[in-house]
Order: C-alpha cells, then structure tokens, then sequence
C-alpha cells in the first residue's frame, strides 16, 4: 500500500528527504504535489486523489480554520516541527503516519490504541 501525499514544507529539508524517500522506495509512499500555499493545497484537496497532507507545522496559514477545510475535504494533516528532544528519520515518521492512518495498526499489529486518530490528533494540537 502506498499513501498518496502531498507537502507544504516551505523548502524546509525534510521535504526533500522525504521526496527523496518516496521516490527512492524507502517508503510506502508517493508524493502528489508540493503545495506552497494553502490555495494550493486546499485545490489539491479538493481534487480527492491526495489521503494526507505533510506540512511544515511553522507556516503562518496552518491555524484551525486550515485544518478544518482540510479535514473536511477528507485530508489527513501531519504537521512538521521541530524535533525538540526528540529525534527521527523519514523512514520512522512515514511509519507513525501509516500507523495513524491505519486506526494504529502497522505491519499487521497494533501498536497505537484504535482511539489514537489523526482527528483526535489534530483537536489536540489546535485550539
């Protein structure tokens, strides 16, 4: 299975590792359409061929109103930040976004709670 994704990450590297990736094997994945606003993205949306979005959680117009048009046009949202204490690769992110999108199942197993969705998901990160 291959997620259909498009980005938004403001030239940002993890962007082009992670079409790298895509195009690579690397990952289940395969990149749509890098977006540069929220026009685009939202068109793209629009369109119904993309399940997720990976965007760069710094762009000024990702605030809840974005995410709601998104969400209501059936776009999962994934946003890239700044790892903090917390460090990965594209490899490993592509597996939690597969795992989100797979109501916590990867590879056959579950290793997220069912509860655990990218829309529980995003009511937390924004308010």
């Amino acid at each position: 299975m291959r997620i259909r994704l498009v980005t938004a990450g403001a030239g940002a590297a993890w962007e082009a590792a992670l079409v790298q990736a895509c195009q690579a094997g690397t990952v289940p994945a395969e990149i749509l359409h890098r977006c540069y606003d929220l026009g685009d993205l939202l068109a793209v949306a629009a369109a119904g061929q993309a399940e997720a979005a990976v965007v760069a959680a710094s762009t000024r117009w990702l605030d809840h109103d974005a995410l709601a048009r998104l969400a209501a046009a059936g776009l999962t949202v994934v946003g890239v930040a700044p790892a903090g204490a917390i460090n990965s690769n594209i490899v490993d992110m592509s597996r939690w976004l597969i795992a989100l999108m797979n109501d916590g199942q990867l590879d056959g197993k579950q290793v997220l709670k069912a509860v655990i969705v990218p829309g529980r998901l995003v009511s937390l990160v924004v308010r």
